[in-house]
């Protein structure tokens, strides 16, 4: 009964996919209609009860499934009210807890339109004899534990309009023959691993209403294809790895009602092309829900001003097909209810830069398919909670910006499918566990601004995937360690205000994409290698505050503004080469505190006067600032 106010409360029936709205929603037995004058033909009888033997006994056993009943009055099975042949099966609340067999019995029934296995436990591939099932309309293999590749015999499904293989570990790219499926109107799969660009064959869908590709792999722009999916109200690409800009030809979506296109590398000018169509000035409180199932609600109030506190017995928490829930900078105030536990569903909880207190629920644990948690910019206390290491499909862990105290949990290693790992401007307090080591997907590793101490274990070379590790401002200790060599992705190293105590190596070429190096502050001795300034992409170095020895020559590159007064935090350097640059400004009179025995300021745009107290460079045996601009004292 709710279920059918809902749809009469929210949804247009007088759009053409009105009768696959209705069935998707009907969630209960009850609602299946049944045949009136012909009664369940023996061959499809017989190939539901060969189905459910495929499973482990006592596994997938509906009571109602017996030789002694009309199987079109079973459990989840609608038949056709003419001729009694199975056209829809879907199971309530099963647990297969096996694979589809490449040989299965499902396949005779081809008269099959409507095929919802939603959140079966089903694992393995999804056999390409599923294409030989002509007549279907619609699949749900959601929220599954499917692996392999999408098959492309799907193109052979001509009168789909409904498919949903999303929260699975799919992987290979998104087959171009998808966009053949010209009757499609809700394509869903989020949540695997697919790779490759986005296919500019999806742009023929001209019936596609629901398009929802986020938290994937894909990479490559967003093509230009997309702007013809005249009918498409829901765009949901987040969480991949696209590039470029978005383009123009999206305006013409006038239908779009959502938009996540967040969590990417896009670039450009978004607003302009989407005024018209109000994407750039959403409602403040809009439910994102997707049209064809309640088993995709999204809950998205980012930057609403709430102000006010989450009640233990809130109905949100009635949601229990909720799957994504963002109440980020919300002003939300008081505990994180334990009761939040109860939304088995969720994938995606944001509630970071609010005013939350109190520790973190251990209730958290029971949501099992969390892929993202955010509680960072609060002020959160207590322990991070081991049991967190038990949400094995995280891909992001933020907890920076709250007042957690105690050590980082070994059990956070179990993680395997961990990208990001903030915890960064805490209390937290012990060694860096070796088991972070574990983490072999991880890409950005935050434990900045703690008490951390010890060495930084060994294991850390193992991350390979690492492209960010921000160490700096705790009190580790030991040398720049051997390992970091493997970590070749490397963009961002900051290490800086700790206690280590080593030269740094003498070739550190093989860091090819490292953008930003900041060691300052630490005790570092030695010269410091050349080979740093030889990285292509190197953006900005810090290397104040140490025991460095030896020479700077940065000589024949393109720096430009004045030569810092910082210079002077290298006490034993001996040769400063910056020839051949764009320095401007004057010569710092910090310089004078060095114990330089060779200096080249040439073919610059110094100015101004050379400085008396140079004098006191007394090892000083070489000085060149050839310069139109610059002039001595007299």
């Amino acid at each position: 009964t709710e279920l059918a106010q809902f749809i009469d409360e929210d949804f247009d029936k007088s759009t053409e996919c009105n009768e696959l709205t209705q069935d998707l929603l009907s969630h209960s037995p009850t609602n299946f209609a049944s045949p009136t004058l012909h009664f369940c033909r023996h061959d499809q009888r017989d190939a539901l009860l060969e189905f459910r033997d495929e499973f482990p006994t006592g596994v997938f056993d509906p009571k109602t499934w017996n030789k002694s009943s009309d199987c079109c009055f079973w459990e989840g099975v609608r038949c056709d009210d003419k001729y009694g042949q199975v056209i829809s099966l879907e199971p309530y609340n099963p647990s297969l807890n096996g694979s589809l067999k490449t040989n299965s019995s499902l396949f005779r029934l081809q008269h099959l339109r409507h095929l919802n296995l939603l959140g079966c436990n089903l694992q393995g591939e999804i056999p390409s004899l599923l294409g030989n099932l002509s007549r279907l309309t619609l699949i749900n293999l959601s929220h599954n534990y499917l692996v392999g590749e999408i098959p492309i015999s799907i193109v052979n499904l001509k009168w789909l309009k409904h498919l949903s293989l999303e929260g699975n570990a799919l992987i290979g790219e998104i087959p171009s023959s998808i966009g053949k499926l010209n009757q499609l109107r809700y394509l869903g799969l989020r949540g695997n691993a697919l790779i490759g660009e986005i296919p500019s064959s999806l742009g023929n869908l001209s019936c596609l209403e629901n398009l929802v590709l986020g938290n994937n792999h894909l990479v490559g722009e967003v093509p230009a294809s997309i702007g013809n999916l005249s009918c498409l109200e829901s765009l949901e690409l987040e969480s991949n790895h696209l590039v470029g800009e978005v383009p123009a030809s999206m305006g013409n979506l006038y239908q779009l009602k959502v938009m996540f296109l967040s969590y990417n590398n896009l670039s450009g000018i978004l607003c302009q092309r989407f005024r018209e169509n109000k994407i750039c000035h959403p409602p403040r409180r809009e439910i994102l829900q997707n049209k064809t199932a309640t088993y995709n609600l999204s809950l998205d109030l980012h930057y609403a001003y709430l102000d006010g506190y989450l009640k233990t017995n809130t109905s949100l928490f009635r949601l229990r097909y909720l799957r994504h829930l963002n109440l980020q900078e919300c002003y939300l105030q008081g505990e994180i209810p334990s009761s939040l536990g109860n939304l088995s569903r969720l994938t995606v909880l944001d509630l970071s830069n609010n005013i939350l207190v109190g520790e973190i629920p251990t209730s958290i644990v029971n949501l099992k398919r969390l892929r993202h948690l955010s509680l960072g910019g609060n002020a959160l206390i207590g322990e991070i909670p081991i049991s967190l290491g038990k949400l094995y499909q995280l891909r992001n862990l933020s907890l920076w910006g709250n007042e957690l105290k105690g050590e980082i949990p070994s059990s956070l290693g179990n993680l395997s499918c961990l990208e990001n790992l903030v915890l960064g401007n805490n209390h937290l307090v012990g060694e860096v566990p070796a088991s972070i080591g574990n983490l072999s997907c991880l890409e950005s590793l935050y434990l900045e601004s703690n008490h951390l101490v010890g060495e930084v274990p060994a294991s850390i070379g193992n991350l390979k995937e690492l492209k960010a590790m921000w160490l700096g401002h705790n009190s580790l200790c030991g040398s720049f360690s051997i390992s970091f060599a493997n970590l070749t992705k490397l963009s961002n190293i900051s290490l800086r205000s700790n206690n280590f105590t080593s030269t740094l190596p003498s070739d550190m070429s093989g860091f090819h994409k490292l953008e930003h190096f900041d060691v300052g502050n630490n005790s570092f001795f030695g010269p410091f290698p050349k080979s740093l300034f030889s990285i292509p992409c190197l953006q900005t170095v810090y290397l104040d505050n140490n025991q460095f020895t030896g020479v700077i020559d940065l000589g024949g590159n393109r720096f430009d503004g004045p030569i810092p007064e910082s210079i002077s935090k290298f006490p034993n350097l001996e040769d400063l080469h910056l020839q051949h640059n764009n320095f401007t400004g004057k010569i710092p009179r910090s310089v004078s505190k060095l114990v330089l025995h060779r200096v080249d300021l040439s073919y610059n745009m110094l100015e101004g006067q050379v400085p008396v107290c140079l004098c006191r460079l007394f090892f000083l045996t070489i000085f060149s600032a050839a310069s139109k601009t610059l002039h001595k004292k007299h």
